[in-house]
């Protein structure tokens, strides 16, 4: 599959954190929507003659049965791209670890750490990054104020969720989804995103100070 020569395609979203005169600060993150399906990486791996046809999914397939069976009993799997380690999560508030049963902690996810030749590969693209022609993001973001207070009142209890967020500033699904999940990315998140079901929830990464 032939891929122009291009740095990432970048789209900016207004952060958490303010200049001198109230304004918000950009942050980049990669264009939403671009993938590369895994049908795709396995055509192109065989047409650069670097894997055999069939060869990368049944490599996938038995890494998928063997790593997962492995993180499922706690272990860091190690990679030549990187380690993959469990992630858990206390089910309630704890301070004596002689009060801590199994029951009280669950499985939350896996940890990505990107080994340092993977990382150096990625890195390798010699094209500087390309600005995406867009609006950054919308009236209400573009009102610092009004986006701080929908936000605000939207998370009074703790936590949100895109239906909640709407009602309360006023966005369509996809541009109040899309802000919350701005709000998820950068290297100080304000917010962090889970899944309960087949709801997104999201909460402050970290805790905020009582309002004065």
């Amino acid at each position: 599959m032939y891929i122009p020569d291009e740095g990432i395609v970048f789209e900016l979203n207004p952060g958490p954190h303010k200049d001198d005169e109230g304004r918000p600060l950009l942050y980049a993150i990669p264009e939403k929507g671009r993938k590369f399906s895994f049908a795709s990486v396995a055509r192109d791996a065989v047409d650069r003659h670097l894997a055999l046809s069939g060869e990368m999914e049944r490599t996938f397939n038995a890494f998928f049965e063997t790593a997962g069976m492995m993180l499922s009993r706690g272990y860091r799997v190690v990679t030549p791209i990187g380690s993959f380690a469990p992630k858990l999560r206390m089910k309630g508030d704890f301070t004596d670890p002689d009060a801590v049963k199994g029951s009280d902690v669950e499985f939350a996810g896996i940890d990505f750490r990107p080994s340092r030749d993977f990382l150096k590969r990625v890195d390798s693209n010699p094209h500087p990054c390309k600005k995406k022609q867009q609006l950054v993001g919308n009236s209400l973001a573009a009102d610092s104020r009004s986006a701080d207070e929908a936000l605000r009142r939207s998370l009074a209890k703790g936590y949100t969720t895109v239906r909640s967020f709407m009602l309360y500033s006023g966005l369509k699904r996809d541009s109040a989804r899309k802000l919350l999940d701005g709000l998820c990315d950068g290297e100080e998140p304000l917010l962090e995103k889970r899944r309960e079901g087949r709801t997104a929830v999201y909460s402050y990464a970290k805790p905020q100070e009582p309002a004065k």
